[in-house]
């Protein structure tokens, strides 16, 4: 099966209006007329959406996409969608059925901008992600139980996939899925609220953050090794290793 064939519908862009998913493509951000309740192919999206599919049980893809709620909004600047695909909900693809918020997604991060897409036809997503995983032992039970992944950049082709783990976020957004809208510094902040109630929790990340980027942008190490923390990050190990040789 090609993967361009498989449809999605998109959220809308308006955080006031009434319907979430599947309005019409002008209000999807897409410069095309289509009825409402519309479902697109991958096909449609290419040159307009990079895609970032995701297909596991529930409980590991609610993990998965913890990290990619906290950077909707950089998701939403590199015109990038998130299509989780639950391997144990059945064939559903509405709200009624589709249970979107099992994966921890909420509707007020949905409406906060376009990054989370809903997967039609669920079967067909499932047996794509089946022969992803393995050509010849489609009836391996085991597949359902672990993660599946793949990216597409704008032309539809495949950037990365991986299977038994989640995508690294940090090191696609780096590599493949970089910003096309520029964020201004008078641009209204994300709200955090939904994931620290601690006031003062947030101020103190802010707080770090101004104190790293004056010592960087000052060429501060001494600033830079006060914030750091003295033990390494794998994702950022992962990251200048896969850069090894190349460059940047």
């Amino acid at each position: 099966m090609n993967a361009e064939y498989l449809k999605v519908k998109l959220s809308t862009t308006n955080k006031f209006d009434s319907q979430l998913f599947g309005k019409s493509n002008r209000n999807q951000g897409l410069d095309m007329d289509m009825d409402m309740d519309t479902n697109l192919n991958l096909k449609t999206l290419r040159g307009k959406k990079r895609i970032v599919a995701i297909c596991g049980p529930t409980n590991q893809l609610k993990d998965a996409l913890l990290s990619f709620r906290i950077f909707r909004r950089r998701l939403q600047q590199s015109n990038s969608i998130v299509i989780a695909v639950p391997t144990d909900l059945g064939d559903a693809s509405v709200k009624s059925n589709f249970d979107w918020e099992s994966l921890g997604v909420t509707e007020g991060e949905i409406r906060s901008s376009q990054w989370f897409a809903l997967p039609q036809d669920i079967n067909s997503w499932k047996t794509y992600f089946q022969d992803l995983v393995n050509n010849d032992n489609k009836n391996n039970k085991n597949d359902d139980q672990k993660l599946t992944w793949f990216g597409l950049n704008y032309n539809g082709r495949s950037f990365a996939s991986g299977s038994g783990e989640a995508p690294v976020l940090l090191q696609i957004l780096g590599q493949n899925l970089r910003p096309i809208e520029i964020l201004d510094e008078d641009d209204e902040p994300e709200s955090m609220s939904n994931f620290i109630k601690d006031d003062k929790a947030v101020e103190e990340v802010k707080s770090c953050q101004l104190q790293f980027y004056k010592a960087l942008t000052e060429g501060n190490l001494e600033g830079m090794n006060m914030i750091c923390a003295k033990s390494q990050a794998d994702e950022v190990t992962q990251g200048v290793e896969s850069m090894s040789g190349k460059a940047v």
